[in-house]
């Protein structure tokens, strides 16, 4: 996958990404060398998934 736009923060800065009326904002707790914590505030309708799992989901729902 290309990146439109890569960003760099350091530890408790944060980011916004607008997903139409949605806001969800992302922000970095830790990041070490081999990992990087992160935490999102968003409504409820908003789904956050790691992208293994939302690839699994997908792959697993069965349409009808």
């Amino acid at each position: 996958m290309k990146s439109n736009l890569v960003l760099g923060r350091k530890i408790g800065e944060s980011i916004v990404l607008s997903l139409g009326d949605e806001e969800v904002l992302m922000t970095v707790l830790d990041a070490r060398p081999a990992h990087v914590r992160l935490a999102f505030k968003a409504n409820e309708q908003v789904q956050i998934d790691r992208l293994e799992h939302a690839q699994w989901k997908k792959r697993n729902t069965k349409n009808g």
